[in-house]
């Protein structure tokens, strides 16, 4: 029982297979002539003329072409059905294939003569050995006729096989540009299975999709809902249908990509986007250049010190620094930063120096012209009246320190019993200073002299008395 199954599964098969090569019979018959249209078959001295006319498929009137020229045609015929003959190589059959597709009913071929103009370039292709062409009359002579039509025909075929120049690659496309360009103009021949993505002219619309990877298959619009078809019969010539080709599509891979480039400007000393001294690093102006460092774009920072920029294509670039922030050395140097499908997503940190100079104070002691090295003073640096700095003398009386751009308070802390502060000085850094050298002096305070003190005023005392003593005279004298 269970080989009696196999068996008519096995049977069953076959037949599906046997009906997908095979029809059922089909007939045909020769139907309406063409006016002022002849043509002429000539081959090993046999010659075939004959006013042009139609071949018709009896079930639907659907035109037909005759393949085999100097065989007799049976109108009585029953025929069989197949997509590939047997006894025509497939390039033939190919290019057959195409000329019916191409020629008559195709689209601005509807006229009658190019039934006749179909005809003749398939005896052409099927039989080599054989000279076909058309006469001015019947059974007259050879004339060149329809040859811009004939052209017109060819240029379809030969231009049939070339598809859109994206056909069978992966495109790897900037979500900013929704679109990919066909440079072979024929994307409008074909239409995509899926409904995510539009042909507008010759160009893909990608405007639906978003950041990922997407597969798509276009196949060719054919006029034809029913494949080319072969008749055979033994008895009578065979013949041909026109229709669409197997397996005529493309594939497409699409990558579409986002790129994110963020600067970020950072000092080169804090490794932070916090300015150091008076700097402000957001004040940066930067320029964007491509490979070939042509000139794009120019970039200004945010608050944080930071900028973005969205949907670069992918490739090489170089930033380059049009103007440091107040405050720093100004770099002029290129810097390369590369987008690629494995990084499409860039954090750059771009480092400035501070501008720095050195403060040189030398310390000494003592009387004018008469001074000695002033060890262990120290000195408080103060910015914006907070102590940011101490620096004190060595033996030798010098001090040194490295001061930011800025500007900044210097106060004397200490001194030796009995010897003047310097007053407090302001020091400014800028782009414009060189280092700086303070030479700085304590005197000794004065001792005050008491005795010079007390005789002075023991002369005021006794000149006071004197004075009012004689001013007492003087009225007393007058009152007598």
């Amino acid at each position: 029982m269970k080989k009696n199954i196999i068996f008519l599964m096995t049977l069953i098969t076959i037949l599906i297979i046997h009906s997908n090569v095979k029809a059922a019979s089909t007939n045909f018959y020769e139907a309406e002539k063409i006016d002022s249209i002849y043509t002429k078959s000539v081959k090993n001295g046999t010659t075939h003329f004959q006013k042009s006319r139609f071949f018709r498929r009896k079930s639907d009137n659907k035109a037909a072409y005759c393949i085999e020229p100097f065989n007799f045609f049976d109108e009585s015929a029953s025929y069989e059905t197949s997509i590939n003959p047997n006894n025509i190589d497939q390039k033939t059959w190919e290019r057959m294939s195409l000329i019916a597709y191409y020629g008559y009913n195709y689209q601005g071929h509807t006229d009658n003569k190019w039934y006749a103009i179909t005809q003749l370039m398939l005896w052409q292709t099927v039989d080599k050995d054989a000279d076909f062409y058309f006469t001015d009359y019947l059974n007259g002579n050879k004339i060149e006729k329809f040859t811009n039509e004939i052209a017109e025909i060819n240029d379809l075929v030969n231009n049939h096989y070339i598809k859109p120049s994206f056909a069978n690659k992966t495109i790897n496309i900037n979500i900013k540009n929704n679109k990919i360009i066909d440079t072979n103009n024929v994307l409008q021949n074909f239409y995509p299975t899926t409904s995510n993505i539009l042909i507008v002219d010759n160009y893909i619309n990608l405007d639906k999709l978003t950041e990922g990877n997407y597969s798509f298959t276009f196949k060719r619009k054919y006029q034809n809902n029913e494949p080319v078809l072969f008749y055979y019969n033994q008895t009578s010539q065979n013949l041909m249908t026109g229709g669409y080709l197997p397996n005529d599509e493309f594939s497409l891979n699409i990558n579409i990509y986002k790129t994110k480039l963020k600067i970020t400007k950072i000092d080169s000393d804090t490794k932070t986007t916090t300015s150091f001294g008076d700097g402000k690093l957001n004040e940066t102006i930067l320029e964007l250049y491509d490979e070939k460092k042509n000139f794009l774009q120019e970039i200004k920072l945010n608050k944080d010190c930071t900028a973005t920029i969205d949907n670069l294509d992918l490739g090489i670039y170089y930033l380059k620094e049009k103007q440091a922030g107040t405050g720093y050395i100004q770099d002029d140097s290129f810097h390369k930063i590369e987008l690629t499908l494995d990084n499409t997503k860039i954090n750059y940190e771009f480092e400035n120096k501070i501008i720095e100079k050195e403060i040189f104070i030398h310390k000494e002691y003592g009387e004018e012209n008469n001074t000695l090295p002033e060890e262990n003073i120290t000195f408080e640096i103060y910015k914006d009246n907070k102590l940011v700095y101490t620096i004190t003398t060595d033996n030798l009386g010098n001090a040194k320190i490295k001061l930011p751009y800025g500007k900044y308070l210097i106060k004397q802390k200490n001194s030796k019993t009995g010897y003047k502060y310097v007053e407090d000085f302001e020091v400014i850094v800028n782009n414009e200073t060189t280092d700086l050298f303070y030479n700085l002096y304590d005197y000794k305070i004065p001792i005050p002299n008491t005795r010079d003190d007390i005789n002075k005023t023991w002369y005021i005392i006794v000149a006071s008395c004197l004075l009012i003593m004689g001013i007492y005279e003087s009225k007393k004298y007058n009152s007598k």
